[in-house]
C-alpha cells in the first residue's frame, strides 16, 4: 500500500517482495517455506489464525521502486545464499525511472527457456509484478502516466 507519508508491505507465502530504498535494493521479507509446496493460508477476516505473514512500514519518500515476485524466478534473481536482490532489480528499476521499460522485455526475459534452463525447479511459475517511480523530467513533463501532483 503506497501512500503520501508511508509504504506498507504485506507479505504471506513463498514470494518474495523486494524495495529499492533510497537507492539500494533489499528483500523485505525473506520467502516463508511451509511444510508444503504450494500450502495455502488465508489472508480474510476469520482466516489464518496462525498469523503466517508478515508486515513493514517504510516512508514513502525513500523508496524508488517495490517487486513482487513469486519464487519460480529466485533462481536467476536473487543471491539463494541469504536471499538478497541480484542486479536485474536495479536494471528493473532503473528502466522504469527513465521511461524505458517495456512490458514485452520482462515477459521475454521470464520466458527465455535458454536463460531459465539451469533453474532446478524447471518450469515453475514465474511471475514479477514491478512498481516503480517514474520522474517527470524522464518522462518529457507531459506523459499522461506522470503528474505533478501526488495524491
Amino acid at each position: 500500500i503506497v501512500g503520501k507519508e508511508w509504504t506498507g508491505c504485506f507479505q504471506v507465502g513463498d514470494g518474495s517482495l523486494v524495495i529499492r530504498r533510497n537507492g539500494v535494493c533489499e528483500t523485505v521479507f525473506k520467502p516463508q517455506k511451509g511444510e508444503f509446496a504450494n500450502l495455502t493460508s488465508f489472508v480474510r477476516w476469520g482466516g489464518d489464525e496462525t498469523d503466517d505473514f508478515s508486515t513493514a512500514v517504510f516512508p514513502s519518500a525513500e523508496i524508488d521502486g517495490i517487486a513482487a515476485t513469486s519464487d519460480g524466478p529466485e533462481h536467476r534473481l536473487f543471491h539463494l545464499e541469504d536471499m538478497t536482490p541480484g542486479p536485474r532489480f536495479d536494471a528493473f528499476f532503473d528502466e522504469l525511472a527513465s521511461g524505458d521499460f517495456q512490458r514485452g522485455d520482462l515477459l521475454d526475459y521470464l520466458a527465455d527457456a535458454k536463460r531459465w534452463s539451469t533453474d532446478p525447479r524447471d518450469s515453475d511459475d514465474r511471475s514479477v509484478a514491478l512498481l516503480g517511480r517514474i520522474p517527470a523530467t524522464a518522462a518529457g513533463g507531459d506523459n499522461p502516466r506522470v503528474s505533478d501532483k501526488r495524491d
